[in-house]
């Protein structure tokens, strides 16, 4: 009996709007390209890092009450964050972005069309807020235009959602439901390794062989006389040597109990010791924790607090990230404070606490003294 072969994993993401009825195809190829750009802005600024957005590119079929509306492709659109790092276009954004729709809707025989706007939030949840609305009236007007949200995370795949128009209008706020935005999540597999076709290798020439060296005349030394025999001592040096062994093999003994009589047992691990650690790398700091750590081995919940300066920043840990054990933290300040909280039971809290005082660069200058005050 033949296996059959496994099914090849699909070409896209299918989601089903219920309000307003719509099927909407996301291919997987787009995925890809706006996680990718998402994590680069999210990575751009140590505080939540920049928002980046783009245009969806794609067609739409089917019928007016219940359209299916095909992502295909994706363009980013260089915003120049006049004003931060939310993604807020500008007045020379907006008249780059019109000029931009313009020039795609002005082509003949494009196969793909200009359906929404996709944007990151990395300042908080996955909602339409009423600046995207504004801007998805002012250039997608069409009654299926679409926009998608995703949501950036540090130790966790980000968060999506799509918002279409509903009786006509967006509305502001979160979308009907949201998805994990990683590929493998979406239902397709690993993420390809991209491959670069070359021409094909050139073959190796062998090095030319070095010529055969000369042959060396050599000259057997003659034989010189026997000398006469020298009486032999083998027996005394085997007798010493014998007694040297057996010297050293009583010894060695006796060393060797006396060691494992001195080693004291191993000492058990501390149930509450949760193993912080922190290295300064560059403009980082790398935190780390023992996930081996009972306590952690058996908690409800764990979470990581962080006060960088004046700012305090929580991130729930999940059950791998905290099998991952660490943690790459981008700071602030040169005073940083790390506190991992494990939830053992209801009222039963286990925290271990780090703080970290970054050294100044060596090629920094010195802050000026201070002048001692007047006598």
């Amino acid at each position: 009996m033949t296996s059959e072969p496994p099914a090849p994993a699909p070409a896209g993401f299918l989601y089903h709007s219920r309000k307003p009825k719509a099927s909407l195809w996301l291919d997987f190829s787009v995925v890809d390209r706006i996680a990718a750009e998402a994590l680069r802005g999210f990575s751009a600024l140590r505080r939540r890092g920049m928002e980046v957005g783009g245009v969806l590119l794609g067609r739409v079929s089917g019928s007016q009450a219940e359209p299916n509306i095909l992502i295909e492709d994706c363009l980013p659109f260089d915003c120049e964050h006049l004003y931060g790092p939310n993604f807020v276009l500008s007045p020379r954004d907006r008249d780059a972005l019109a000029e931009l729709l313009a020039d795609m809707n002005g082509r003949r025989g494009r196969p793909l069309q200009a359906l929404g706007l996709y944007r990151t939030h990395t300042r908080g949840e996955v909602e339409l807020t009423a600046e995207d609305v504004e801007l998805l009236d002012a250039f997608f007007p069409g009654a299926h235009a679409v926009c998608l949200i995703v949501r950036p995370y540090a130790m966790r795949p980000a968060e999506a959602g799509f918002f279409l128009r509903s009786e006509g209008a967006f509305r502001a706020g979160p979308p009907e439901s949201t998805f994990v935005f990683r590929r493998k999540e979406m239902g397709g597999g690993a993420t390809p390794r991209g491959t670069v076709a070359g021409a094909a290798p050139e073959p190796v020439s062998e090095p030319p062989s070095a010529p055969a060296p000369a042959p060396m005349e050599t000259e057997l030394p003659k034989d010189e006389p026997a000398a006469p025999p020298r009486p032999s001592y083998t027996w005394l040096w085997a007798a010493a040597l014998v007694t040297f062994l057996l010297a050293g093999v009583a010894i060695g003994f006796q060393i060797a109990g006396a060691y494992s009589r001195a080693t004291p047992p191993p000492q058990p691990a501390d149930p509450y010791a949760l193993g912080l650690s922190a290295l300064q790398f560059g403009e980082t700091i790398h935190f780390r924790w023992n996930p081996a750590a009972p306590a952690l081995q058996v908690c409800r919940a764990a979470s990581l607090v962080i006060r960088d300066g004046d700012n305090t920043k929580i991130i729930e840990l999940r059950k791998e990230d905290i099998a991952r054990g660490a943690l790459i933290y981008r700071n602030a300040s040169p005073d940083v404070h790390f506190r991992l909280e494990a939830v053992l039971s209801p009222g039963n809290v286990l925290s271990e606490s780090l703080q970290v005082r970054l050294m100044p660069e060596p090629n920094a200058p010195a802050e000026p003294r201070a002048p001692d005050p007047l006598q």
